[in-house]
């Protein structure tokens, strides 16, 4: 077993997927695919240094945003993301997946309650009223910035035969740091289950924006995102194309900074965002094509 340990930047992004395919054991899994494994990894990044990217690979940051924006609206038909040409949801809210997972009556593209809705209506099985976690979440940082309850969870057990999957990325909590240049907010974010080669880095991408944006919003200082992860995996078809990965010769170091072309002085103005208030310097750089077949993403 590999003990535990904190990961820093696109180089412990690397690292930690060497780590996982130098393992010899192989465990079965959900989506039956099969995989290795290491427990406790933490993957940490400093916003202050680089926004969070990972550059060896084609990872857009387009497609995080939508997601998140989505996420954060509350929205839970994945056609909205399909019609922006982000498909990443279409094996998992298929109409065999989701007959499977028992959710007869929900329509084809359908997450259910999982996600946005915990996000925005946590507790709500309907239209009633539940819990809007981001609202009371925006008014705490600007009100109480020091309070230790900045803190929102997707992970509710009575409704997870409503998901069509159960959260991965289940919760995260906001810390302020006071410093004599005023307020700097960190971010953990806590994972059950991270894809590694395929999606924890467009997570990460997401959380780097989602700290940057409540930052700026306040006028704080966004810090360190620190992502801490239970299991974290890669797939047994995944192996060729991560060993490929693993060995590429990361760019050199350069400071990637993403900007808003709006203001951010309300929750509103953070959830009106759109692709084009968004400008990413340094940010991807060319990528070379892999020579090993792009596996298909376990369902």
């Amino acid at each position: 077993m590999i003990e535990p340990r904190v990961y820093k930047c696109e180089q412990g992004y690397l690292d930690l997927m060497s780590d996982i395919l130098a393992i010899e054991t192989e465990y079965p899994d959900r989506t039956g695919v099969g995989c290795k494994k290491v427990f406790g990894a933490s993957l940490m990044f400093d916003l202050r240094e680089s926004f969070p990217r990972t550059n060896v690979r084609k990872t857009p940051l387009r497609f995080a945003f939508e997601e998140w924006m989505f996420f954060m609206r509350g929205q839970t038909d994945t056609a909205l993301l399909e019609s922006k040409g982000i498909n990443i949801w279409k094996g998992n809210t298929s109409r065999e997946f989701l007959d499977e997972r028992g959710m007869t009556g929900y329509h084809e593209g359908e997450m259910g309650k999982a996600y946005g809705w915990q996000f925005r209506n946590f507790g709500s099985h309907h239209n009633g009223e539940g819990v809007d976690q981001l609202t009371e979440l925006y008014d705490n940082l600007r009100d109480n910035p020091f309070s230790r309850r900045h803190y929102v969870t997707f992970w509710n057990p009575a409704m997870d035969d409503h998901m069509a999957l159960l959260p991965c990325f289940h919760s995260h909590q906001f810390h302020c740091e006071k410093t004599d240049k005023g307020v700097t907010l960190h971010l953990k974010v806590f994972s059950r289950s991270s894809d590694v080669l395929f999606g924890l880095p467009f997570n990460y991408m997401q959380y780097g924006f989602y700290l940057q944006v409540m930052a700026q919003a306040f006028g704080y200082t966004a810090g360190v995102l620190l992502v801490s992860m239970t299991d974290s995996h890669v797939y047994s078809n995944q192996y060729e194309y991560a060993q490929e990965t693993v060995e590429r010769e990361i760019h050199p170091q350069q400071k990637r900074r993403v900007l808003f072309h709006k203001e951010l002085n309300s929750l509103d103005d953070i959830l009106s965002m759109q692709w084009e208030d968004v400008r990413d310097e340094g940010g991807m750089v060319n990528v070379q094509e892999y020579k090993s077949a792009k596996p298909k993403m376990a369902v």
